[in-house]
């Protein structure tokens, strides 16, 4: 009996020990972590679009210190649209730490810097309200062409099949030139004019705006067609001086904001 006690006591031992061998000398596993971002490649972009409403309804000269209001108005009803093209340059980030959503959700995220070019819109002002008197009326025309370089960050929202849907936010410098004022006399005997200078002024810009890319494949090549809504504020457009001495516009100068519903189309190609 106690030959027999030995032998079961010696088997368990010897079953442990092996089991616990086994386990130390299994093989391990080293786990990897995904950063929060991988690199991906670079983004060509050329664009062309149109403008809605570029400037602003009306601007303002404000009388000199020594003049009571009211004020000459400087009215504009025309919707002052224009066209506009671009290119840009942008490098495409990977987002993985998204992905555990879906694969498909907020697949990349790309920076880049643009810039765009606006054509000359026509300011084409219907009347000049003089501080003389509140209805008395001159047409004015002047023109603008502005110059913007943007930062651009666009965010692709969701990949389906060759469809991607993304929001896009930018900042930039706008240089907004004002030039060729000139005035269209309606009252006799007419003033002078009050021949505002050229200038050109730098702003602060920004943008918002929505689109979809469409994936493009030819020859081996990769690339997209996209198609975007953008709202646009390039801050103000300033003429130089008035050269004629007149009240109230002596010494002042024009100020037009300048802001703008674009439609714009991209191709884009992948390097």
């Amino acid at each position: 009996m106690r030959y027999i006690l030995q032998c079961l006591l010696l088997g368990c031992l010897g079953f442990f020990t092996c089991s616990a061998f086994a386990v130390n000398t299994s093989p391990t596993t080293t786990q990897t972590t995904t950063p929060w971002f991988a690199l991906s490649h670079w983004w060509i972009t050329v664009e062309g679009g149109y403008a809605f409403s570029m400037a602003g309804s009306h601007t303002t000269v404000e009388s000199m210190p020594d003049v009571e209001p009211p004020n000459d108005y400087y009215v504009s009803p025309a919707p002052n649209d224009t066209g506009l093209v671009g290119a840009g340059v942008s490098y495409q980030f990977n987002l993985p730490h998204w992905k555990k959503l879906s694969s498909q959700w907020f697949p990349t995220d790309r920076l880049g810097l643009f810039y765009d070019y606006y054509l000359p819109a026509d300011i084409d002002g219907s009347q000049i309200f003089k501080w003389e008197g509140p209805t008395v009326g001159y047409g004015y025309q002047y023109t603008v062409v502005s110059n913007v370089v943007w930062l651009d960050n666009q965010l692709d929202i969701i990949s389906w099949q060759n469809l991607t849907p993304f929001v896009d936010v930018s900042i930039g410098s706008a240089f907004n030139t004002a030039s060729g004022y000139s005035e269209n006399n309606i009252e006799l005997p007419p003033r002078p004019s009050a021949a505002f200078a050229n200038n050109t002024n730098t702003q602060f810009a920004w943008r918002v705006g929505a689109g979809l890319n469409y994936a493009l494949a030819w020859r081996g090549q990769s690339g997209q067609i996209g198609l975007e809504y953008r709202y646009s504020d390039l801050g103000y457009v300033t003429t130089g001086g008035a050269a004629t001495d007149i009240y109230p516009t002596i010494n002042q100068a024009l100020s037009q904001r300048l802001t703008a519903s674009e439609v714009v189309l991209a191709l884009n190609y992948k390097l």
